[in-house]
């Protein structure tokens, strides 16, 4: 039996780095330099605590060697110590000591007759088939790669109980195997650090866990031999992880296929139409739908809408094009000339204004005259005045001179054109509203349809602001409107309104029969007046549904369960009466429907 012994003798200290050294050091007397020599003497039986960087309990736990260096029947050797040149002392291990049994020797594979007497007995020491080197986890490279060359042996054990900050990474276990081809060492990692023995694996550096496991034979473990490759049998621990991942597997495929997917299956069968009018009335102060009266409660819900609406501009408006022209008579009320310069203003009694055209000169005598013609400032008709109506002129001239125009003014026109009129806004408005409401409804269908009845008579609309475009007064044949309004109606809910279709159509049924999942459908025939005190609208409602025979939908679920999607079909042949296949809606990865019978929706609708 091979093992690894650790032991601090009583006379030993540690050396100045702390480092213990292996017996492959001079006085071991397996090294090639030992030349037989005895080595120093040694205190077997006395061990001291450990310190930092020695070795796990299981190095030490192979021989307990006793004072004789007797150990449980087989012989022990103590181990060695070595002394430095500074009188400092070391701990030497002796790793891998050989047994001898009585009758057999030296186990078999050791070197025979190496070895030299210890002081403490007369028992040969045995030989040592590699050396032990432990080293610090804060030991830089250096000094790993010196106790690894102060081992004597060419097979070294390189002991880091706490692993090893350098030989971690990456870099570090390749500056080490570079070393080991160097040297020529064959070396195998001996730590309880996982990570640290994964680096060593991926940089080709044996690892194992404890001295009992070291092997230079076999320094990848034991497994199967493949030439120079050795595959390393699984762990029972590997094994058993194994197992539980492929049970695993197992439980989760068969969760997967049997229990996780859900299917929809779809029956149709012959079914019979049929039809009836129901009077119901929409309420919205009604808190619970009442069957036997047929009211149903409603709520009534507001939208905000703006639409535009366009319509013809009917106004007539004049609209002046050409200025009036008019001819003026000045005299002068002076005995001196007077000049009546271009541009004087003179005015109607109407107050349209002319302005004259031309320098007007009158004698320097009392009545002496002269005329000019003066143009209407604005255009249009007004500037067509009746004659001896444009008399004023404006001051400092109106004390020297008079004027007035003899004939009424002419040229001035107008003509008519079409232009948005107020009347035309408000012919708009008046059909905004009902536009409006039109348009709300179409809104509350788009959002409440799927689970709601919209009743359109019961809308209501509050007109807000309207735009027109072009406005009043101005031109146009056509004008539009953009109004925008809030709408609300009284809405039903579908669910509320079925029950009553479904208890007055039952009353109607034989035994055998049953209506349809979702097949009463329903239309406005008439509607009522609203009620505007109560808000409430009456109105009679056109429905139809849909019956055919009973089928017991809970047994027909239990008996899908787990049917693959040939199995879905036979099983509703065998419990509905239908000559059309069932439609399957199942995840294509499932070969079979799930084993729970919640899992499965099942619908039945009338066959096409």
């Amino acid at each position: 039996m091979w093992a690894g012994a650790w032991q601090r003798s009583s006379s030993l200290d540690r050396d100045d780095r702390g480092d213990v050294h292996g017996s492959g050091n001079g006085s071991s007397p397996a090294g090639p330099d030992s030349g037989g020599a005895s080595r120093p003497s040694v205190n077997s039986h006395e061990t001291g605590d450990r310190g930092p960087g020695q070795l796990p309990d299981d190095v030490s736990a192979g021989i307990v060697t006793h004072g004789n260096g007797q150990a449980n029947g087989a012989t022990a050797y103590p181990t060695t110590s070595a002394h430095r040149a500074d009188g400092g002392r070391v701990l030497v291990a002796v790793a891998a000591i050989a047994t001898v049994q009585p009758e057999h020797g030296v186990i078999a594979g050791e070197p025979d007759g190496a070895g030299t007497t210890a002081d403490t007995g007369d028992a040969p020491a045995p030989p040592v088939s590699f050396a032990a080197v432990a080293i610090d986890h804060d030991d830089d490279l250096p000094a790993v790669f010196g106790k690894i060359d102060s081992a004597g042996s060419p097979r070294v054990a390189l002991i880091a109980p706490r692993g090893s900050r350098e030989l971690s990474r990456q870099l570090g276990m390749r500056r080490l195997q570079r070393h080991l081809d160097l040297t020529g060492k064959d070396l195998i990692l001996v730590t309880r650090s996982r990570a640290l023995r994964i680096r060593g694996r991926e940089e080709g550096v044996p690892a194992v866990t404890s001295l009992r496991r070291v092997n230079f034979d076999r320094p990848n473990g034991f497994g199967l031999q493949l030439g120079w490759m050795t595959l390393r049998l699984p762990t029972l621990g590997a094994l058993l992880a194994v197992a539980l991942f492929v049970a695993t597997v197992v439980a989760g495929a068969v969760v997967l296929f049997w229990y996780v997917p859900t299917a929809t299956v779809t029956v149709f069968v012959p079914a019979e139409t049929m039809v009836d009018t129901i009077d119901i009335v929409a309420d919205s102060k009604a808190a619970e739908a009442s069957i036997e009266k047929g009211i149903v409660p409603a709520r009534r819900r507001e939208i905000q809408v703006q639409r535009t609406l366009p319509g013809p501009a009917t106004g007539i408006s004049s609209v002046p094009v050409e200025h009036a022209a008019i001819g003026l008579t000045f005299a002068n009320r002076t005995n001196r000339p007077v000049i009546v310069p271009k541009g004087t203003i003179v005015r109607a009694a109407d107050g349209t204004v002319f302005t004259v055209g031309s320098d007007v000169t009158l004698a320097a005598r009392i009545g002496a005259s002269g005329e000019a013609i003066a143009l209407a400032q604005r255009p249009g008709t007004a500037g067509n005045v009746p004659p001896r109506t444009a008399t004023l002129v404006d001051a400092p001239l109106s004390d020297q001179v008079s004027v007035t125009n003899p004939a009424a003014g002419e040229k001035g026109t107008d003509i008519q054109q079409q232009v948005v009129s107020d009347n035309d806004v408000e012919f708009l408005k008046r059909l905004a509203k009902d536009y409006l409401a039109d348009a709300g409804k179409k809104e509350m269908l788009r959002l409440y349809a799927d689970s709601e009845t919209v009743y359109g008579d019961s809308a209501r609309v509050e007109l807000g602001e309207c735009t027109p475009v072009p406005a009043v007064g101005q031109a146009a044949r056509y004008t539009e409107i953009t109004c925008t309004a809030k709408v609300s109606m009284l809405n039903a809910p579908d669910a509320d309104l079925g029950q009553i279709w479904i208890d007055r159509f039952r009353a109607k049924l034989p035994a055998n029969r049953m209506l349809l999942d979702d097949s009463c459908k329903a239309t406005l025939d008439h509607a009522g007046a609203l009620d505007q005190t109560f808000d409430r609208l009456p109105a009679t409602m056109r429905v139809t549904c849909q019956a055919a025979p009973i089928v017991d939908r809970q047994e027909l679920r239990r008996e899908l369960t787990g049917k693959s999607r040939a199995g879905v079909e036979r099983a509703v042949r065998d419990h509905v009466e239908t000559s059309a296949s069932p439609a399957v809606e199942l995840a294509s990865w499932a070969p079979w429907l799930p084993r729970g019978a919640q899992r499965i929706t099942l619908h039945i609708k009338p066959a096409p």
